[in-house]
């Protein structure tokens, strides 16, 4: 097995340990398409040598964030970068959003935005 597939399969089960429920989405240009009490999680990329971090906004009518979680890129220099992990549960059926802000400190400005679309049957 190669060191790449040997990565892949020790973050999957990093995630499963951590609680990170469905599939796990990364590119905000694709819906998530999902079922009520389904759930699903969403990885985004952060630097937090830098200080920064994702803050996550979305309609707790719709959906209930389950899980946040943070697994570094590598596990020899902890604390430089990694992924930011969000589990989510679908409560209720229709469209939604999951909007996030990249922010740097806790009141310093925002760097970057994503917007997940959520399909919910």
């Amino acid at each position: 097995m190669k060191k790449p597939a040997i990565l892949l399969l020790l973050v999957l089960i990093l995630l499963m340990s951590f609680g990170c429920s469905g599939p796990i989405h990364t590119n905000p240009q694709e819906t998530i398409d999902t079922k009520v009490g389904k759930g699903f999680t969403i990885g985004l990329h952060v630097v937090k040598r830098l200080g920064a971090s994702w803050q996550v906004s979305y309609d707790e009518e719709m959906l209930t964030l389950e899980n946040e979680k943070y697994i570094d890129d590598n596990s020899k220099s902890p604390g430089l970068s990694g992924t930011q992990y969000f589990s989510f549960e679908a409560v209720r059926a229709g469209e939604t959003k999951v909007e996030f802000s990249l922010k740097h400190g806790t009141g310093g400005p925002v760097s970057e935005q994503k917007v997940f679309n959520i399909r919910i049957r």
